[in-house]
């Protein structure tokens, strides 16, 4: 009585899932410590074709979870065309493709005014009230994270101004391998040295 496991919706061992379910699209919530929401992750069995006897797990988004920005209401880009004309376009920006809401929040530019937008150590920049959020690094349309089961360096990044009082943040201007950012009555300095 012990080889047998029950999936319903949640388990809380990614070991534990079987090699081959058949079922293509079976999607889990590996919970891990039961005491903590924080190392809960999502996985989906994926056939890989019409073959449903072989596949593998794959992080994956929770079930009903929102997957992405309203490309309407942000930046847009301006495309230099070959012959000399210009494009003006929504941008296309990535989607939220694996955890939920809190193991892979919305940038704090949500539903708030961005200030100043700013490329530093290949990032797209944005800037909004306190928050300093630059995407993914050489993907300038992704603010989300590409997995919730590590922390990679080339994750987005969404810091607070460190200070404290209120610094809402305005500019951001990079000079001599530094990102200068100016609020109203304070600045702050980012070292390209320094690991976001």
């Amino acid at each position: 009585n012990n080889a047998m496991v029950v999936i319903k919706d949640d388990l809380q061992r990614f070991s534990d899932l079987p090699a081959n379910p058949r079922t293509d699209g079976f999607t889990v919530q590996i919970v891990g410590d039961q005491a903590s929401d924080f190392d809960n992750y999502w996985v989906r069995f994926d056939a890989g074709g019409s073959n449903a006897s072989s596949g593998v797990w794959r992080e994956t988004l929770k079930p009903e979870t929102c997957t992405g920005l309203n490309a309407s209401t942000m930046p847009h880009v301006l495309i230099r065309e070959s012959n000399g004309t210009f494009t003006f376009k929504v941008a296309e920006w990535v989607d939220r493709k694996v955890g939920d809401s809190d193991s892979n929040p919305d940038p704090s530019f949500v539903d708030r005014t961005i200030n100043d937008v700013f490329f530093f150590q290949n990032r797209l920049g944005f800037l909004s009230d306190e928050n300093y959020i630059q995407s993914e690094t050489g993907v300038y349309f992704n603010v989300f994270r590409t997995t919730v089961t590590t922390l990679l360096d080339s994750d987005p990044v969404d810091v607070n101004a460190a200070t404290n009082k209120v610094a809402v943040l305005q500019h951001a201007v990079g000079f001599n391998k530094q990102l200068l950012v100016f609020s109203a009555q304070q600045q702050f300095v980012v070292d390209d040295s320094e690991l976001m």
